[in-house]
């Protein structure tokens, strides 16, 4: 699968892209957020692309979902060094760069999941704590 010849960096790119390409740009860089705040919990164990790609966690990546040959596709333009002329998606690189290597200050207050606010709440939700509302997404702390 190419999806595991694509750096770490790519790969949060991708999902930061599928999971909030349709929001600002707080709402890209707290999705980058929540994922880092899921590697940092068990960085023994958690890398950027484990967290990503973990099936059933970001709607972006399951088979079903339309986003999925989305993402395909541009992975396939990564791999094959083409050049991607989306802005977005050049954006959603620039801010996974910065998540992955910590440049960028956590604005969802330590969240590690979240959800669009258009959806009926998942059952983890209540559970949680809600932390902050950005963009279209609730953030929760678990």
């Amino acid at each position: 699968m190419i999806l595991k010849k694509l750096s770490s960096i790519d790969i949060l790119a991708l999902t930061i892209y599928g999971e909030s390409r349709n929001q600002g740009i707080l709402g890209q860089i707290a999705v980058g957020c929540v994922i880092r705040n899921r590697v940092k919990k068990n960085p023994s164990y958690l890398t950027f692309k484990k967290v990503c790609l973990k099936k059933s966690q970001f709607s972006c990546w399951n088979l079903n979902d339309p986003n999925r040959i989305i993402l395909e596709n541009l992975a396939n333009k990564i791999y094959n060094k083409e050049e991607i002329q989306d802005k977005i998606y050049t954006q959603c690189e620039f801010i996974a760069k910065g998540i992955y290597n910590d440049y960028i200050i956590d604005i969802t207050k330590s969240s590690d999941h979240y959800f669009a606010d258009y959806i009926e709440p998942p059952s983890w939700s209540k559970k949680m704590k809600l932390m902050v509302k950005i963009g279209n997404h609730l953030f929760y702390k678990s």
